[in-house]
């Protein structure tokens, strides 16, 4: 919005036409190109998307939808093979049908145009022979169910869709469509130039020398492809039994409790104490809030909240603000402190005189000290508090919006000014300290309260 200042899109998605200073190192490049489609060109193959963290092997809690990863096999024509992700398509009965996520080998459906029907299909072959003995442990194969699709797949332990399947478990064609993983584009999948989709092959009982299929825009064509034309994408499905699925066993870890305030003991930095109460899981009243302690001086431990605890803006309107003018800072000391405290409580929370220093980077003026009890830390109190950037990673509770967290980290604001006086300094959901801040009205960030306790 002038000049120096280069617009951005955030972590969550959001155009930020007010930008960011253009000499900010942080922020990602996306190259961008117009590629000319005219004339003959190899395929367009669209890369192995690994697998999201977190997502485990097969468990007894399957939900349609879901990506789980089960078996292995080549994807990306590296070393080995690798986990095969699986999409759950229904579950019932105590067992689950999945489809593999993406085409994991690109080849014909039948070695013949003269008798392409399942039973005599060589995809059928590879899938219930080699496939299926490369792709699955022992362990793993008893998982598998032969014949539990029934129809003409009743010896299959590995099989297709057929069209009928296919409308039942796949509402809309966006829902069809299917990448090909590295390993089958390369193994001469045929990939639509714009979308980086294939066709895939689906599984028909009838003998005529075409087979039907699922184009790369997700239509069902009934008519599909010659049953030996080798561009066709192999997308494997199977039923598994969830009563002989046995997750892996482990203890329980506990999280301790931490220990209400205790007045007169000998608290150290990183110890955690509740103290005071506030809304976290949106359930029936407020919760026991905790708090990390920074450091010790004097009789007074300076402490943090342990986890975000709500989402605000710096101020409520973009103009110019500092922290002594913020409509956060009057949040904090006024509905935050009255809600949150006891009488009792409040006589131990000290009323301190918070410095507030001009941004070092950009220069910007952050206006007189201020006369706190509760605050924000400043940008020198951050790098001073915490050792790197994981130590100042901040998890938000179950009230903090989930869109403004990344793996349920938050960003968090501090008080000083970022590159302009609209701007707050945060702090990432990587822990990674963002000098030049963001807009003051951003109420995607969360706060973390800071204050000073009387330990005597």
């Amino acid at each position: 919005h002038k000049s120096g200042i280069a617009a951005i899109v955030n972590h969550l998605g959001e155009i930020n036409s007010y930008g960011s200073v253009v000499s900010v190192s942080t922020y990602a490049v996306r190259p961008a190109f117009w590629l000319d489609l005219s004339g003959e060109a190899d395929s367009v193959v669209t890369p192995y998307q690994p697998a999201e963290p977190g997502l485990p092997g097969m468990t007894g809690e399957l939900k349609a939808g879901e990506i789980y990863t089960f078996g292995s096999f080549e994807q990306d024509n590296k070393s080995g093979a690798d986990p095969i992700e699986w999409q759950v398509l229904t579950v019932k009965n105590g067992r689950a049908l999945l489809i593999s996520r993406y085409g994991l080998e690109a080849g014909a459906y039948s070695s013949s145009r003269t008798s392409p029907a399942w039973e005599n299909s060589s995809a059928r072959t590879w899938l219930n022979g080699e496939f299926y003995n490369k792709a699955f442990t022992s362990q793993e194969k008893k998982l598998i169910m032969q014949g539990a699709n029934g129809g003409n797949t009743a010896n299959d332990r590995v099989f297709l869709l057929s069209s009928e399947e296919v409308r039942q478990y796949f509402k809309t064609e966006a829902a069809r469509c299917c990448q090909p993983t590295y390993h089958a584009g390369r193994s001469g999948g045929n990939v639509n130039k714009q979308s980086g989709n294939s066709w895939w092959w689906l599984r028909t009982s009838d003998s005529n020398s075409s087979v039907p299929s699922i184009s790369s825009s997700g239509s069902i064509s009934t008519s599909g492809h010659y049953a030996d034309n080798k561009t066709g994408l192999l997308r494997p499905a199977v039923w598994v039994d969830l009563s002989k699925a046995v997750p892996p066993t482990a203890t329980p870890t506990q999280t301790p409790v931490p220990e209400r305030f205790s007045a007169g003991r000998n608290y150290s930095a990183g110890d955690i104490f509740t103290f005071g109460k506030y809304e976290q899981d949106d359930q029936a009243g407020p919760d026991a809030v905790e708090w990390q302690v920074l450091g010790v001086e004097d009789g007074q431990a300076l402490v943090i909240s342990r986890y975000a605890l709500e989402n605000k803006p710096y101020n409520d309107d973009l103009s110019d603000s500092t922290w002594e003018t913020c409509t956060l800072r009057e949040w904090l000391n006024g509905e935050f402190y009255d809600s949150v405290f006891k009488d009792e409580e409040k006589a131990r929370v000290i009323s301190v005189t918070n410095k507030n220093p001009d941004n070092e980077i950009y220069g910007t003026d952050d206006g007189n000290n201020t006369r706190d009890k509760i605050f924000l830390l400043s940008l020198d109190e951050v790098n001073t508090y915490f050792e790197n950037d994981k130590a100042r990673q901040c998890q938000k509770t179950a009230h903090v919006k989930q869109y403004a967290s990344v793996n349920g980290y938050a960003w968090w604001w501090l008080r000083s000014p970022g590159a302009f006086s609209f701007n707050a300094a945060a702090v990432s959901p990587t822990g990674t300290v963002f000098s030049a801040g963001a807009s003051n009205t951003n109420g995607i960030v969360a706060v973390r309260p800071a204050f000073r306790i009387d330990l005597n």
